[in-house]
């Protein structure tokens, strides 16, 4: 295995060399911009080694436009599944469920041979603020 590579550079170096190219030849020029956020040990730059048991990994949230999250977020997704390396720099980019419920269950890395369950979400900036806080700052916060 190779040495232990903390969470978010993992993150940024999964985004510029894998996500980034195939993102430049499906879309070229889209406006966008990505980030780790949201739960995990990696965020804050707590992650050791044992975080890979869950929820760790190479993964990120892409954000686009609105219109070109609802318009093009399916098709990037199933590019992605179908083009993304099985492995990046050591550990698998397929998360697999470990229970029956995907809106609760946690996921972890496994390899696979088929197309990958990745974890780059793809989305817009609104609908992830308001999935975690519940409202989406850009509005008018009452």
């Amino acid at each position: 295995m190779p040495p232990f590579l903390p969470g978010l550079e993992l993150s940024r170096r999964f985004y510029t060399e894998a996500v980034r190219p195939l993102l430049d030849e499906a879309l070229p020029g889209i406006p966008h911009a990505a980030a780790r956020l949201g739960s995990g040990s990696e965020v804050l730059g707590y992650d050791t080694p044992r975080s890979a048991d869950h929820e760790w990994g190479p993964r990120l949230q892409l954000f686009l436009r609105p219109q070109d999250a609802g318009h093009h977020g399916p098709r990037l997704t199933a590019l992605l599944s179908h083009r993304l390396p099985k492995t990046f720099l050591g550990p698998p980019t397929h998360f697999a469920l470990t229970g029956e419920d995907p809106g609760t269950d946690i996921r972890v890395m496994t390899r696979t041979d088929g197309p990958v369950h990745h974890r780059v979400d793809i989305t817009d900036p609104g609908t992830w603020f308001t999935a975690h806080l519940g409202f989406d700052p850009s509005e008018t916060v009452t």
